[in-house]
């Protein structure tokens, strides 16, 4: 949790630095000679998950986790683009069923969007964008059932008579796939972004159980053009 703290602090101190260089140095465009350019982009978030077990999320709350995204624009025309990226992504899930038991679960994501500006020449700007995102897992914290449950040596739970793996790479698949559906506002070079990501893959190891990714974010970043 201090760790969590002592992030925010610094990336918040970062942006604050940014907002200044960015109101003392960006100028006006020019909409007769402007003509888009590769854009980078820094952000950093929040993350609003939950599973959605067997096509529904009863019985599962919201978990809130952190995100790091490094993107790149690369514009077709003055309009229309093409943003990919990686980021670092905190997902998982609460079960509202188990004393609020958190599933924790870290993936490295790679975003493949069409983004459509409307506003290009322009200081302030909207963007929209959607497409498909592949994401790989990296962390993922034990599954601690409790009650009439119990973990057994080889790293598998038993409940009322069934096994199944217990830690990220038996319990969870690592590979995961979805849609992004994002829009985004900027001001200069300052952008704020809120995208909803809807999982495809069922990514549980359990015969029988159908478990997908399900979630938003909301996040602050600072564009570099090239």
């Amino acid at each position: 949790m201090r760790l969590k703290h002592a992030i925010m602090k610094y990336f918040s101190f970062i942006l604050l630095c940014l907002f200044s260089y960015n109101t003392l140095s960006a100028e006006e465009l020019d909409s007769t000679e402007y003509k888009r350019t590769i854009e980078g982009s820094i952000s950093f978030g929040v993350n609003v998950n939950k599973f959605s077990v067997g096509h529904s999320s009863a019985g599962e709350k919201n978990r809130t986790g952190i995100n790091l995204r490094f993107e790149l624009n690369i514009p077709l025309n003055n309009k229309v683009g093409i943003t990919t990226g990686v980021g670092i992504e905190h997902k998982g899930s609460i079960d509202d069923e188990y004393d609020g038991e958190r599933r924790d679960l870290v993936y490295i994501q790679i975003p493949a969007l069409a983004s459509y500006r409307f506003f290009p020449e322009k200081k302030f700007n909207v963007d929209l964008a959607f497409g498909p995102y592949v994401a790989f897992g990296i962390e993922g914290n034990p599954f601690d059932f409790i009650g009439d449950t119990f973990v057994n040596d080889d790293y598998s739970w038993v409940y009322d008579g069934d096994s199944a793996p217990l830690y990220f790479a038996d319990f969870i698949k690592k590979f995961d796939s979805g849609l992004i559906v994002s829009v985004g506002v900027s001001y200069k070079r300052l952008k704020l972004n809120f995208r909803y990501e809807y999982g495809l893959v069922n990514i549980s190891n359990i015969k029988d159980i159908d478990i997908r990714n399900r979630g938003w974010s909301i996040n602050i970043g600072y564009t570099i053009p090239f």
